[in-house]
């Protein structure tokens, strides 16, 4: 039974022809064309993967009983990171840029949730003993703060803005707020946004 889904790829395309097409063939024609345009970040991704896989892969030097709360924290985030990656990958090629965009704002969580820790058992104790599973264990922000100042940024309140800044515009998918699903609504100069 082949099932026509009327869900399209490109909206304005879409209502310009008047009819829909098969979810896979829309798939397999963004996976054409934007695999070229992004290959440059997939070739990156694909080395980033996997220098998680080899770093979480290599056994640590001291007996698993021995092995620090930190260490244990930060090898499980970098791999929920890398399955993440992978994830944002596939959907972005395909076409899914706010679905990808989502996964990145976790991505973020996860990367400076990692900074934050770093061989640090007291901040990886926290985390574990963290019962809201509503958000992350700290404000993203402090958790920004935190990993730029144990990678040595200077100036570090500045950079956590401007990181900060890119990581709410990340969000804004996950919020469904009108700013990314309705092409009617514009920023207003003040941070904030309006209809027109």
């Amino acid at each position: 039974m082949n099932v026509r889904l009327e869900v399209p790829t490109d909206v304005a395309g879409y209502l310009n022809q008047g009819k829909g097409e098969l979810l896979e063939a829309a798939e397999r024609q963004a996976v054409s064309k934007l695999a070229a345009e992004l290959a440059g970040h997939l070739a990156l991704t694909e080395r980033a993967f996997n220098l998680i896989g080899v770093a979480v892969s290599t056994p640590p030097e001291v007996a698993v009983r021995d092995v620090s709360q930190s260490r244990k924290v930060v090898t499980a985030l970098l791999v929920r990171l890398s399955n993440d990656l992978r994830s944002a990958v596939l959907l972005a090629v395909r076409g899914d840029a706010l679905q990808a965009a989502t996964l990145v704002a976790s991505m973020y969580e996860t990367g400076y949730t990692i900074a934050a820790i770093g061989s640090d058992d007291n901040i990886a104790d926290e985390r574990i003993n963290d019962n809201d599973s509503t958000k992350t264990f700290r404000k993203v922000l402090d958790l920004t703060r935190a990993g730029l100042a144990k990678l040595g940024i200077p100036n570090v309140d500045a950079q956590a803005a401007i990181e900060h800044r890119a990581y709410r515009q990340l969000c804004f998918g996950e919020t469904c707020k009108p700013t990314v699903t309705d092409a009617a609504w514009l920023p207003n100069g003040r941070g904030k946004y309006r209809c027109r």
